[in-house]
């Protein structure tokens, strides 16, 4: 069951939080009662992308993700999800969220695909984002039970947290 992320080049990116990467996207595996094969993550360039995308779809335009199925048993997901990401950080920009998070989405977009999810219709396109937001939920749930606690002379400020942006710095105030 390895899983292994290539940066292709001459994309120049740094991956982080890779161990914990896998062991969410195993969560995502074993949520949908299927087995891990070996799955590779590419992460490349438009340019790249767009290639693969003429040579073995025949479609003519940019995407974040392609996946592709090497599974041969039932249960059991095996492949190859390539991930552009000049589209990521595109993305990221026009959704208002960091790169961090758009990249996760596109992750688990295309091993949701691995899973049997599609997207070509308005069904399957609310449902996959159903679940794409499910598992980035279990992520950011993750993240937060790993978040030291505040010692109790230490409050939010909640008049500058309000009109925060996501990942922005919240001000706390000391009270000592």
């Amino acid at each position: 069951m390895p899983l292994f992320f290539h940066i292709e080049p001459p994309l120049r990116y740094t991956l982080r939080e890779r161990n914990r990467l896998k062991r969410w996207l195993r969560q995502v595996v074993a949520a949908e009662n299927a087995r891990l094969g070996d799955l590779n993550f590419i992460y490349c360039t438009d340019d790249y992308l767009l290639d693969l995308n003429r040579q073995y779809l025949n479609h003519h335009t940019l995407t974040d993700v392609i996946t592709f199925d090497h599974s041969d048993e039932a249960g059991l997901i095996a492949g190859d999800i390539f991930i552009s990401i000049d589209r990521v950080k595109d993305n990221a920009t026009q959704f208002k969220t960091s790169t961090d998070d758009e990249l996760r989405r596109v992750m688990v977009h295309g091993t949701l695909h691995l899973l049997g999810y599609g997207d070509k219709t308005a069904d399957q396109k609310r449902e996959m984002t159903q679940k794409e937001n499910e598992y980035l939920a279990l992520w950011q749930a993750e993240t937060e039970q790993n978040l030291p606690k505040m010692p109790n002379n230490i409050q939010h400020n909640p008049n500058v947290a309000n009109f925060a942006r996501p990942n922005e710095p919240i001000t706390l105030t000391y009270i000592g």
